[in-house]
């Protein structure tokens, strides 16, 4: 008899201690705030203009993010990825919690490529597609040229080195294929 009481003691201290009821209100600002990813485009040879908004789609439907996406703009409004010295739309990294960067030989102003470096800098998440090791290309009288090769370096772990398939100089084959005797 005195361990049911004892038990039903114990069961009503713990019922009393335990967590308030959550009200509507309190349950729905604990929610988790849906990720803000920034897509930014500026490559000619891959088509990322083609297949980001794609790729953004998706993280919207499966994630319920909240997407924006950067493109190569020329000056007709018109989405231009040979356009090397302009992305609109990067104030979008301001808010972003994650950076989904394909970008190649880009000439920004300092004002856009502030927006990028400020996220950069901010520590938060960087998804580099294949060219992003080579995202900048200024002149060498630049005052931006450690963005060339040391900022990839370090942001990327890696610089860009060449291309690929850039690597006969037409003297002898890249690879040689040789058939041993006896063995075809």
């Amino acid at each position: 008899m005195k361990f049911k009481y004892a038990t039903l003691l114990i069961l009503t201290i713990l019922i009393a201690c335990g967590e308030k009821t959550k009200s509507k209100k309190e349950i729905i600002s604990e929610e988790i705030k849906a990720p803000h990813i920034v897509f930014v485009t500026g490559e000619e040879e891959y088509r990322s203009e083609e297949t980001f908004p794609m790729l953004a789609k998706l993280a919207k439907r499966e994630l319920g993010a909240k997407v924006s996406i950067a493109y190569s703009i020329d000056s007709s409004g018109f989405i231009d990825p040979n356009r090397t010295d302009h992305i609109e739309g990067l104030e979008a990294l301001e808010t972003a919690d994650l950076m989904v960067v394909f970008m190649r030989f880009r000439n920004l102003p300092k004002k856009e490529l502030n927006y990028i470096t400020n996220y950069v800098e901010s520590g938060k998440p960087i998804v580099g597609f294949r060219t992003t090791t080579h995202a900048f290309k200024y002149d060498n009288d630049s005052t931006l040229t450690t963005y060339n090769e040391e900022w990839p370096a370090k942001v990327f772990g890696q610089q860009w080195i060449t291309h690929h398939g850039h690597f006969d100089d037409g003297k002898f084959p890249v690879t040689d294929i040789s058939i041993k005797e006896g063995k075809s």
